[in-house]
């Protein structure tokens, strides 16, 4: 690549000094690639410039120019870290985000990636069903025979309303997708809306709640998600970031979320947010279905799971006898977390990220996109 592609202001820093340049040069002709070029000051680290530049079939796509890790683009743009985003309009008006993240694929052999993530969501109003169009692309650094992956999905989205309560429960299933030939995703994996929605969403987490709902025999259950006050439920040595409520609402149960959670915790710790709170929702409807509840949610459960089997009522007792013990982690930690629900959700929160990455193709490239949104 030609240093001559910087703008003035990028190309001259001192015009009395020497402008040294590091780049990966290839033949980008037939490929889908991208490229990138780092300029500095006589080796000077804090006055680095880049480009980063995306080809498609030989032909440039996009170009974005970085100044000390921020990117500077003259076009309307928002950025967000290293995440930018571009605001776009369709044909039909609909509103759409692209966004462009460099990441490196290993830091130190300075080897990189460049991601690409597009969602196109249709005006809507409140409570209507809506197809959200989705595209993710990954490009490999440049090299001789490197093509990008990408993977297309038009996903529709059930919303289920509740009039009197106002409570939103979405249920999105994939119509149709595509992906490259080099790319190997399982289309038949259960927690493939999640994935594609991105689990830090409060969408994508919604939908994984929804699969591991469905796994442990709920899905019949009105359990909705919902972001909780972050403030909700803590002390000095405990802060709660998920929390199941079987008293919610008539006949259904709420799932709730810490907004800060989703945006700050490891991809693992949210996943077990979600293996956890699943766990406490069957645990609960066992109790229901022993016919010892006393939330609307319990009763409900033995009217529409039925009858325990003999494995089924051992453990449902032994769910009641934690549940008449329950302290919560409020007034003490120690004696919560010794308590036989949340022993068993602890583990549940364990199993339920081995369950997740089980895929692995799949988790490994949505799992990247997982910041963009």
């Amino acid at each position: 690549m030609n240093i001559k592609v910087f703008p003035e202001k990028y190309k001259y820093i001192s015009q009395n000094k020497r402008l040294l340049a590091r780049y990966d040069k290839v033949n980008n002709g037939g490929y889908s690639t991208f490229d990138y070029v780092a300029v500095d000051v006589n080796g000077d680290k804090s006055l680095i410039k880049e480009i980063i530049t995306f080809f498609e079939k030989g032909k440039i796509y996009s170009r974005f120019f970085l100044e000390n890790g921020t990117i500077k683009r003259t076009n309307s743009y928002y950025h967000d870290g290293d995440i930018l985003c571009i605001k776009k309009q369709t044909d039909d008006n609909n509103e759409y985000r692209e966004l462009y993240k460099p990441i490196y694929i290993n830091r130190k052999k300075k080897q990189k990636k460049a991601i690409i993530c597009k969602r196109i969501i249709p005006k809507f109003s409140d409570g209507d069903n809506y197809t959200v169009n989705f595209s993710f692309t990954e490009y490999p650094i440049a090299q001789k025979d490197s093509n990008k992956k990408t993977f297309l999905a038009n996903v529709n989205v059930d919303v289920v309303k509740d009039e009197e309560y106002e409570t939103i429960k979405e249920n999105a299933k994939i119509i149709n997708a595509v992906q490259s030939e080099n790319l190997d995703i399982n289309l038949n994996d259960d927690f493939l809306p999640a994935r594609i929605f991105g689990i830090r969403d409060i969408k994508g987490f919604g939908q994984l709640v929804n699969t591991f709902c469905e796994r442990k025999g709920l899905s019949k259950m009105r359990i909705y998600t919902n972001l909780m006050d972050n403030d909700n439920d803590h002390n000095k040595n405990y802060t709660c970031i998920g929390q199941f409520g079987r008293h919610a609402f008539d006949s259904g149960a709420d799932i709730f979320v810490s907004s800060s959670h989703l945006s700050n915790s490891s991809e693992n710790l949210i996943i077990e947010t979600a293996g956890h709170e699943t766990d406490h929702a069957l645990a609960y409807s066992l109790i229901g279905r022993l016919g010892e509840g006393i939330s609307d949610y319990e009763k409900q459960s033995k009217i529409v799971l039925g009858e325990l089997n003999p494995n089924e009522k051992e453990e449902a007792i032994r769910c009641k006898a934690a549940d008449n013990n329950y302290v919560s982690a409020k007034k003490n930690v120690k004696e919560y977390l010794k308590n036989y629900l949340e022993e068993r959700a602890n583990l549940a929160a364990k199993k339920a990220v081995a369950e997740y990455k089980k895929e692995r193709e799949n988790y490994r490239f949505f799992s990247q996109f997982n910041d963009m949104f």
